[in-house]
């Protein structure tokens, strides 16, 4: 990414510096967009799936953290759905369900507290036969006249509501 797109981002979101770390550089990442956060990107749960065998080794995962008004961050702030696979003998594939973004939010109690959320995707990029580990990143502010709030508490009302169904035609 370019050097002077990536200093303007760090000026304007101070926080997502100190979430690049390892091996990961800005001159590595592809790109990185700043965009308000949708109802649907809010219901999304981030994905890290891995496969493994003798010609292959690949991982793609989303990590999403929050960076409150504060200036804190919660790395790794929302659970995975989780999908490990392995073309060896005698090797297990596993599975685990994930939870929403909105989900975490309730979950951490940070729906007054929230600045901006960042979403780091990792995988790798094919080139030719040969793969290069790759990464973007996205930074999701609320969309105006929205609050993170709003949409937590919608869920837990529509939670709410199933619920009070399904007891309903138990008992009815």
């Amino acid at each position: 990414m370019n050097h002077f797109r990536s200093q303007s981002i760090v000026r304007q979101f101070p926080a997502v510096q100190s979430l690049i770390t390892g091996s990961r550089t800005w001159r590595d990442c592809e790109a990185c967009t700043v965009a308000r956060a949708t109802k649907d990107s809010l219901l999304s749960v981030p994905l890290h799936i891995s496969q493994d065998g003798s010609h292959v080794d690949i991982e793609e995962r989303t990590d999403v953290h929050f960076v409150l008004r504060d200036g804190t961050i919660i790395k790794d702030a929302v659970y995975h759905e989780e999908d490990f696979r392995s073309h060896y003998a005698h090797s297990e594939n596993h599975h685990r369900e994930g939870e929403s973004i909105v989900a975490a939010i309730a979950r951490h109690g940070v729906a007054d507290t929230l600045a901006y959320i960042v979403r780091a995707h990792y995988g790798y990029e094919t080139i030719e036969h040969h793969s290069t580990r790759t990464w973007r990143a996205e930074i999701n502010r609320p969309a105006k006249g929205f609050t993170w709030g709003t949409i937590v508490a919608e869920q837990q009302e529509r939670a709410d509501a199933a619920l009070g169904s399904e007891i309903a035609a138990q008992l009815g």
